[in-house]
């Protein structure tokens, strides 16, 4: 809570280490303050787990529906690509005013955060340019203990489509 009816949130990275149950803490908070506005800062996030920015995602969508898309293969190239829908599923936060901060350095996980929201018209993205990585890898560890790394999936802006390596341009650019 940084002013009369707005809430701060700054996310260094999209990981498994606590950090979502601080949202879910600062979405209780919010709630309780009667804050209508959130300012989520993701300026220099390099992303993480995906499946936690798809949460995150949906927890601020209060309407059922798609707000993200992702493209996929089996590693071993036997299937086919094939496009899934990520839904929200209708029960999150009502937040009325939700900014996104981003900067060149916005990657991967984060890079999903901002265009599930902006895309279902729930947050306006100010600053930069994001870094553009929209694929997504497979370690496969080997019987001789090494590993392949394998580029199996495209992340994809439901409204932009594919923007690895031309990222997401914000709706209001600010340096």
């Amino acid at each position: 809570h940084i002013a009369q009816g707005t809430y701060y949130m700054k996310w260094s990275r999209i990981a498994d280490d606590g950090s979502y149950w601080l949202f879910r803490m600062g979405l209780l908070e919010m709630e309780q303050l009667g804050d209508t506005c959130l300012i989520l800062d993701l300026r220099d996030n390099p992303g993480g787990s995906l499946d936690l920015a798809f949460s995150i995602t949906s927890d601020l969508i209060p309407e059922a529906g798609p707000f993200f898309q992702t493209a996929y293969r089996d590693p071993l190239g036997r299937e086919r690509l094939t496009t899934r829908y990520i839904i929200a599923e209708g029960d999150g936060a009502d937040i009325p005013h939700i900014f996104i901060l981003t900067n060149e350095n916005t990657a991967s996980a984060a890079e999903i955060i901002t265009a599930g929201l902006r895309d279902t018209g729930r947050a306006t993205v100010i600053g930069q340019t994001t870094y553009g990585k929209a694929r997504a890898q497979q370690h496969i560890m080997l019987e001789d203990d090494s590993a392949v790394v394998l580029t199996t999936m495209q992340l994809l802006s439901l409204e932009r489509g594919d923007y690895n390596e031309v990222g997401l341009a914000p709706d209001v650019e600010v340096s």
